[in-house]
């Protein structure tokens, strides 16, 4: 067994297998083989950025937000559109359980998630 610690996506799992199995040809697909971060043969890009959209309400305590996260090494922040009193930003190495909001630390990516994110789209082509 082995462990890996690199920013992944569910769009990665395709490429991952087809390079697992030595299948070629699928430059031009979203998502990235890791087989060779896997295997040990080269390391995870810490640059990498993740993200995902989503829509949440807080288990119904609040209406439904349009959000983005973005992920990169050991850093995630979420968005709100419309309700950015509720953005977040966590170091998930120290604080796996995403317990102690840091974006008011004043930590460099957090301006860099936020320019990354700025560059989608926002809620209204949903």
């Amino acid at each position: 067994n082995q462990s890996v610690c690199a920013a992944t996506s569910i769009m990665d799992i395709g490429p991952t297998l087809w390079g697992m199995a030595g299948i070629k040809g699928f430059d031009n697909i979203d998502g990235q083989n890791l087989s060779g971060i896997l295997k040990g043969e080269k390391d995870a890009d810490k640059q990498r950025i993740v993200i995902s959209e989503l829509m949440d309400n807080d288990f119904g305590r609040k209406p439904y937000a349009y959000g983005k996260m973005a992920v990169q090494g050991n850093k995630k922040l979420f968005t709100y559109y419309g309700m950015e009193t509720y953005d977040a930003f966590f170091d998930i190495f120290k604080d796996p359980y995403e317990t102690e909001n840091l974006i008011n630390k004043n930590d460099e990516s957090v301006k860099t998630l936020k320019e990354t994110l700025a560059l989608l789209p926002d809620e209204k082509w949903l």
